[in-house]
Parts: C-alpha cells; sequence; structure tokens
C-alpha cells in the first residue's frame, strides 16, 4: 500500500477508536446516573439538582457534575 492510503486506514481506525471511547462513556454515565432521586417526606418536594450542560444529571445534592464538572444547580 501507499503511504496516502496507509494515512486513510489509519485515520479511519483512531476515529472508530474515539466514536467507541465516547459511546462507551456515555453509556456508562447514563448509567450511574439512572438512579432516582432519594425519597424525603410527603410534606415536603424531592429537591434535585442538575447540570446546565447535561440536564440528564439528576442529583439529590449539590456537587459538580462528573462529565463536564460543572457545579450543578437547583432545579426549580
Amino acid at each position: 500500500m501507499n503511504t496516502a492510503a496507509e494515512h486513510r486506514w489509519v485515520s479511519l481506525a483512531s476515529f472508530l477508536v474515539l466514536l467507541l471511547v465516547i459511546g462507551m462513556t456515555g453509556v456508562s454515565c447514563k448509567q450511574a446516573n439512572n438512579a432516582p432521586p432519594a425519597q424525603q417526606g410527603a410534606s415536603q418536594p424531592a429537591v434535585v439538582y442538575t447540570c446546565s450542560m447535561h440536564p440528564q444529571i439528576r442529583e439529590s445534592k449539590p456537587g459538580k457534575c462528573p462529565i463536564c464538572g460543572m457545579e450543578l444547580t437547583q432545579k426549580k
């Protein structure tokens, strides 16, 4: 094979590996954060904290987003 063809195959293989890693990260983050927030008493509604960049992240206490590291904000 010539160098141009080799370069294309290496680029394609690198791209596919990158897609696989991104896909695996998304699946593992979604599974870890899919649990509903802890139920509080019936008289108080549950407080939920979420990331403005990743609204699928839902936590029962303040902290940082596990994906991007931004501070979680209270959902109203």
